[in-house]
């Protein structure tokens, strides 16, 4: 009777979609995408590396002007981030962001943008960075493009690839050093 028991519990916990702590010690969670697509909804995390100090999210500072990127991917078998992946970029920007961002999504071998280079962008809500680094804020693009690139690195359409709308939201913090 127990037999049974342990097993459908086993096979239940192995059916489990994997967690930030399934992330090499390597790694450090610093904040929490939640993706929606039309093909569901995605969890993805920034992280720190603690290895060689990098993070995925960063600030770049020039002048009055503030760019914030920042990243997110799962889990792999082995702990290290894969995709999907989404990236967002906001800035550059004095003191407040301007209610618009760039996005990346990259899901299943295929990239989608709403930024410059794919000609739309995505709307920026909620956007909120405290004075101890607490970070989180809304993104919305109702069409992300599929863009490769030419022979000659600039990005192109991708034929017979339809836009995507993609809504994501962020909860986080900067990294100790950001």
């Amino acid at each position: 009777m127990l037999q049974p028991l342990l097993t459908a519990f086993c096979l239940t916990a192995a059916a489990t979609p994997a967690l930030a702590q399934d992330f090499d010690d390597r790694w450090e969670v610093l904040g929490t995408f939640t993706v929606s697509t039309a093909a569901g909804e995605t969890t993805l995390y920034a992280l720190e590396d603690r290895v060689d100090g990098d993070a995925f999210i960063n600030i770049t500072e020039a002048g009055p002007f503030s760019v914030l990127s920042l990243t997110g991917a799962t889990p792999g078998p082995e702990g290290q981030p894969v995709a999907p992946y989404i990236s967002v970029s906001i800035g550059p920007f004095t003191n407040t962001p301007d209610g618009t961002a760039g996005v990346e999504w990259r899901d299943g071998g295929q990239a989608y943008y709403a930024n410059v280079d794919s000609g739309t962008k995505a709307s920026l809500e909620g956007f909120e960075l405290t004075d101890d680094g607490q970070l989180s804020f809304s993104v919305a693009a109702s069409e992300m493009r599929a863009l490769t690139t030419d022979a000659n690195y600039d990005y192109v359409p991708v034929p017979d690839v339809a836009p995507i709308a993609l809504d994501a939201a962020f909860s986080g913090r900067l990294p100790a050093d950001g």
